[in-house]
């Protein structure tokens, strides 16, 4: 079943059940350009796995499924990641690096699974160049229900229990944050394509502040800082963790990214996949030991600091 919600907030897994205490939040990556043990595999690409307690009871939610199913299989099955309490799958956008794991996912868990994306996240993605690259999902909400998705597109916010929620379509108002290099073909023709099926993932921690959980984060830190400041009206950030994608970012952009992380103050910043090894140094050496540098298989326990 495909359910198009172009306007949110829309609905996933029901929010109403209990009182919505979330407890226990861990993040685990999954899948990353790097490893943390030479037992995993690595590819250009990302997913990170969310575990946490909701009035106790046990859920999953996962962000992204990276590039190939093979990775993300193989490590699932080292980490002994099962997914028996996988509640939701959330597609950051259409990128294939991004969702290509997601039919043998929906093979291996041989379930319905509700699958949330944004309405733009589909058809003819490109890459800029010498020559246009196709970099998009290569299949279609048809195909994913047939194999057990059951596909739920909005562009506005959607809530899958009470504090975790997908942002929708990013505003953006930072002009040092937009797209570049990235086109899509649409009524025969190609335009530029400034990815707004872009979203994050966000937990909702109330005095401890938002846990951000970005995919490549196309419509930038700042603008997402933002969004997810002024969706949930928390200001506090406890952790940013994901990808950044500030490689090859100018020194303009990351000063004023710097600034706002700054700002922010977050107890954790974790950049993932497209975030750029020297870009990461450069917030590690202004921001401190708060930055942290991961690969897959690095679990993040974010109900306390230790």
């Amino acid at each position: 079943m495909h359910k198009n919600l172009s306007a949110g907030p829309a609905s996933g897994p029901d929010p109403s059940d209990g009182s919505g205490r979330i407890s226990d939040l861990a993040v685990t990556v999954l899948v990353d350009n790097r490893t943390e043990s030479a037992d995993l595999m690595a590819e250009h690409g990302l997913s990170l796995l969310v575990e946490f307690k909701e009035d106790g009871v046990r859920r999953q939610v996962l962000l992204d499924t990276g590039q190939t199913g093979r990775v993300l299989g193989h490590n699932l099955t080292w980490m002994e990641k099962h997914l028996r309490d996988l509640a939701a799958v959330v597609l950051s956008h259409g990128h294939y690096d991004h969702v290509g794991g997601l039919p043998m996912l929906l093979g291996r868990l041989k379930r319905p699974v509700p699958v949330l994306v944004h309405p733009e996240l589909w058809g003819i993605r490109m890459a800029d160049g010498p020559a246009l690259r196709s970099i998009g999902a290569g299949f279609d909400p048809i195909g994913l229900a047939a194999a057990g998705a059951r596909v739920i597109a909005a562009s506005g916010p959607v809530p899958l229990f009470h504090g975790v929620l997908t942002t929708g379509s990013i505003q953006r108002r930072e002009p040092l944050e937009c797209s570049r290099n990235f086109s899509r073909l649409v009524d025969d023709k190609i335009i530029d394509d400034q990815i707004a099926d872009d979203m994050a993932l966000v937990i909702d921690l109330k005095s401890e502040g938002l846990v951000v959980l970005t995919g490549c984060c196309h419509a930038g830190v700042i603008n997402t800082i933002r969004h997810v400041r002024d969706m949930t009206g928390n200001h506090r950030i406890k952790a940013l963790i994901g990808g950044l994608h500030l490689a090859g970012a100018g020194p303009d952009r990351m000063r004023s990214t710097l600034a706002c992380l700054a700002e922010a103050s977050p107890e954790w910043v974790v950049p993932l996949h497209c975030s750029g090894r020297e870009e990461t140094l450069f917030l590690r050496r202004h921001l401190g030991p708060c930055v942290i540098e991961a690969g897959a298989g690095r679990r993040f326990d974010l109900s306390s600091r230790t």
